[in-house]
Order: C-alpha cells, then sequence, then structure tokens
C-alpha cells in the first residue's frame, strides 16, 4: 500500500462532526491548536491533562487525518469536557471552607466576589510541598462542578476518608490525616 492509499484509509475510519466551533473525532473533542492556508492543526481538548491526542484537518476537502491518536482518557471526559464531580466542602481549624476532592483538600486561590460564576482553587499543601495542583469550581443551581485544572501533586493524598453516619440526610465527611503526608517540608539549617 502507499502513503497515500494509507491516508484514504485513515479518513475513511474517521467519525468526524464539527459543531459550534468543536470538533469531535471517534467521540473525543479536539479544539484548534493553529491555523496555516489549507490546514487546521487540532489538538485534543483535554491536552492541559497532558493528552498528546492530535489530528489535521485539512479545510479545502474537510478530511481529518490523525497524528497521534492515543487518548490518556475516556471519551466520555472528551465529551462532556469534565467528570461532572460536584464539590464536598469541608471546614478548616480557622475556619476557611476548602474543597475536598480525590484524598486532598484545596484552599481558595481568590476571596469570592459578587456574581462570580467560577473559582479558583490550589492544594493546600502548596506551601508546604510546593504542590502545583489546581482545580475549578463552577458555580451552578444544582451544586458546584469540579473542574480540575492540574493534577499533578508532589505529595501523598493528605487524607483518607471515612463515613461515620448511616442516614444518608446527615452523613458527614470524616477525614483522617494520612500518616505518609505529614512532614513533607525539608528543615532548613
Amino acid at each position: 500500500m502507499t502513503y497515500y492509499e494509507n491516508l484514504l484509509t485513515d479518513f475513511r475510519h474517521r467519525c468526524v462532526c464539527r459543531r459550534n466551533g468543536v470538533t469531535i473525532i471517534d467521540g473525543y473533542r479536539f479544539v484548534i491548536g493553529t491555523t496555516q492556508l489549507r490546514r487546521t492543526y487540532l489538538k485534543c481538548a483535554n491536552f492541559r491533562s497532558n493528552c498528546r491526542a492530535r489530528a489535521i484537518l485539512n479545510t479545502d476537502t474537510n478530511r481529518v487525518r490523525m497524528r497521534h491518536d492515543r487518548h490518556n482518557h475516556t471519551r466520555t471526559d472528551a465529551v462532556s469536557g469534565h467528570n461532572s464531580k460536584l464539590a464536598q466542602y469541608v471546614r478548616s481549624n480557622r475556619g476557611t471552607d476548602l474543597v475536598y476532592h480525590e484524598g486532598n483538600t484545596y484552599t481558595p486561590n481568590e476571596k469570592l466576589r459578587e456574581g462570580q460564576k467560577s473559582r479558583d482553587w490550589k492544594c493546600s499543601m502548596y506551601h508546604k510541598a510546593k504542590c502545583r495542583a489546581r482545580l475549578v469550581t463552577r458555580i451552578t443551581g444544582g451544586g458546584d462542578i469540579i473542574h480540575v485544572t492540574s493534577n499533578l501533586h508532589t505529595h501523598p493524598t493528605m487524607y483518607t476518608t471515612q463515613k461515620t453516619d448511616i442516614s444518608v440526610v446527615d452523613q458527614k465527611l470524616c477525614l483522617e490525616r494520612n500518616p505518609l503526608c505529614v512532614n513533607t517540608r525539608s528543615i532548613k539549617m
């Protein structure tokens, strides 16, 4: 098979849908990276989560060729744009509301202002362990939705969870500190 025949078979097996500025290829969302003359270079919408999938769209023929087709996430994450997890809030010893997500807590990166529709959060270990993990909560009527922007923790998970109450209405989250994540900061002399 020649190079061009390989390209044609690539084109035939791709399911491409373009709506409202979003390109969906085989169930994965792609966004525009760069545009040149007749080509648009697309990257997976989850590129911030280190997804390396890339595609080239020929704007004359509307055909797509995949450069890298290995995704590091599922199709449902790509189409919905987020995992649709509702935020769980816990209160710190000092009275600050924290977001609890996957064994770690996040502190607000900014004060909540009037009419604000989203809020940035940083990992609570950002000073002690120089942690770069971040997330955003989008405020909706049905609860705050979490979107993880960076999941690069520099420490083990901070807490192990234990549900104590049996009743579903009053079920409170009881956090127990993970012994592996206690003194992560190196001592200066």
